[in-house]
């Protein structure tokens, strides 16, 4: 059976996405026993330098160029040497089924090689209206092969490898703290994603048909009057857009209010330490959760069946 490709996108920073990608990930590795990779398209490299430490993410970014990283896969290839497996002892952490495709900052380049390429194409008489979001498509069909899911951390705006992952991924989940900042974007965000990917479901272009699966609560502080009321935002938000015009949000989009995660400083002692929850802290609070919405994700994604 082919893996899913979960694409996890906010166009705001700040949100907890990677903290969302990172245990998430690992979760479903460590929990579930499956074969899970982490793929770092975001140039900041948050994942990148928490799974795989300071010091070897610095020498992989000390060249500044993509070489090693995650911008591969905007080749149409799969390359494994671009594969980390951050907790592989025996004796220690041991997580065999848990990868990392890193990034680096030279990724700031990838949008501007891509209309290189693009251009190229027009020049040469060999480009289609929208090959800039088909550069992923292969490598995404391979880690399908490869993977039961690859968790993709996108970066916090809509450029060019963002739109290459929301093109190709199955399931789409938005990390979203429910404040006032971050719920006035979701419905804005939502509406930019459709206008990217109906045009090209209309065409049939795309073969799978991306889905919002789930906006996933991040930071939640269940006494505040302000978050039970974003609760109530996000939901209405959802809602406006369970409709046949749109095409990423179905009747089965949830929201997960009741699988939250809270703001704990055990997960920035855990990005210290390079490791996630599930290593650092097992029975925290902060895992638990991350249990609970790992277990909703993946009701989710077989529901979608």
């Amino acid at each position: 059976m082919a893996g899913k490709v979960i694409s996890l996108v906010n166009f705001k920073g700040g949100v907890g996405k990677t903290t969302l990608t990172v245990n998430l990930a690992s979760c479903l590795a460590k929990e579930h026993d499956k074969k899970v990779l982490t793929l770092d398209l975001d140039p900041q490299s948050n994942s990148s330098i928490w799974l795989m430490g300071p010091a070897k993410w610095s020498l992989l970014n000390s060249g500044g160029d993509l070489i090693g990283t995650s911008a591969a896969m905007f080749s149409g290839k799969v390359i494994e040497d671009t594969f980390i497996n951050p907790f592989t002892d025996p004796t220690g952490n041991f997580l065999p089924q848990f990868c990392l495709c890193p990034a680096n900052l030279g990724m700031l380049d990838l949008q501007a090689k891509i209309w290189l390429f693009c251009n190229k194409r027009k020049l040469e008489g060999t480009y289609n209206a929208g090959d800039e979001y088909f550069l992923f498509a292969k490598a995404a069909r391979l880690l399908r092969e490869r993977f039961d899911f690859v968790l993709v951390d996108c970066p916090p705006n809509l450029d060019l490898g963002t739109c290459n992952a929301l093109c190709h991924s199955d399931h789409i989940v938005i990390p979203c703290i429910p404040d006032t900042l971050s719920t006035s974007g979701l419905k804005l965000m939502i509406e930019k994603m459709e206008k990217l990917v109906a045009p090209l479901l209309s065409s049939q272009r795309l073969k799978i048909a991306p889905s919002i699966i789930g906006v996933a609560i991040t930071k939640f502080k269940g006494a505040t009057n302000e978050h039970q009321s974003g609760l109530e935002t996000i939901e209405n938000i959802i809602e406006e857009f369970r409709s046949p015009q749109y095409r990423l949000v179905d009747e089965k989009t949830v929201v997960f209010r009741d699988q939250p995660m809270g703001e704990y400083i055990v997960h920035s002692e855990a990005v210290q330490e390079s490791l996630p929850l599930c290593f650092y802290a097992p029975a925290s609070k902060a895992y638990g959760q991350v249990k609970a919405l790992t277990q909703a994700v993946l009701s989710a994604v077989e529901d979608k069946k």
